[in-house]
């Protein structure tokens, strides 16, 4: 082997060589794997900021974590939680000295990118229904578009009840999507530039509006209107989120 040369050697003294945890150790792939198969059961049960709080408890449930009590005493090393307003989640473990003395925080926020439904969302046209919504998130908005999503949401009863409701993360479910044009009807859209339609897009992020129905029925009137039980089908996973909280009087 052929001596190194100087600025060789200088070389490995005083370059930056990466270093790859997998090659100092050899479980550490299958750990990452094993978290992330966590994560992703984690992100599919947790689509919404009151789905996350709900696994959230069970998790800290499960790893010994008790309901917060105000007036109770506690002590060291004892793991305490409590929920505020269904979306928000802290969790502490008592430590040895007095809060005078510091302890340490991890923060991080619940975040559910998604099209929430507006208070109205639904209307007609075309002979279509349509649910408008109001975007959120750092997705951006002309990736809208063609993906299957489901709605996430709860509603409220008089009494002060709620039901939680999920509808197109079952297989056998209807799903709802933002349309687009076939690409031999849309030769206009074709025709802009990426950067000129994804500007487009962004700016007109309200006609963001899901298709939630395209069936006609005849209705007890005899009024022709769009079967709203009904809703447009794609097969493609995964499905994101149209996010729903209304307050009903009944269901």
């Amino acid at each position: 082997m052929a001596e190194k040369t100087p600025n060789q050697q200088l070389a490995e003294k005083l370059l930056y060589k990466p270093a790859y945890v997998a090659d100092k150790d050899a479980d550490v792939k299958q750990k990452a794997h094993d978290f992330a198969e966590g994560y992703k059961k984690f992100m599919d049960s947790a689509k919404t900021e009151r789905e996350a709080a709900v696994v959230s408890e069970q998790m800290l449930l499960a790893a010994g974590y008790k309901p917060f009590e105000p007036k109770k005493t506690y002590a060291p090393g004892e793991k305490i939680y409590f929920i505020q307003e269904h979306k928000a989640v802290v969790a502490a473990t008592i430590g040895q000295k007095p809060f005078e003395e510091g302890f340490r925080l991890v923060i991080a926020h619940i975040d559910s990118p998604r099209l929430d439904l507006r208070p109205n969302p639904l209307y007609e046209s075309d002979h279509l229904s349509y649910f408008k919504t109001h975007y959120y998130g750092g997705i951006r908005k002309y990736q809208w578009g063609t993906m299957p999503l489901a709605i996430h949401g709860v509603f409220t009863r008089a009494d002060g009840s709620s039901v939680n409701f999920a509808i197109g993360e079952d297989e056998n479910d209807p799903v709802f999507c933002i349309t687009d044009l076939l690409p031999h009807l849309g030769a206009e859209q074709n025709a802009r530039p990426l950067r000129a339609e994804q500007a487009l897009v962004a700016r007109h992020g309200y006609k963001l509006c899901a298709q939630a129905g395209h069936i006609h029925v005849q209705h007890a009137r005899g009024l022709r209107g769009v079967q709203h039980e009904r809703h447009a089908r794609l097969p493609a996973q995964p499905r994101d989120v149209v996010h729903r909280q209304d307050e009903a009087e009944d269901i």
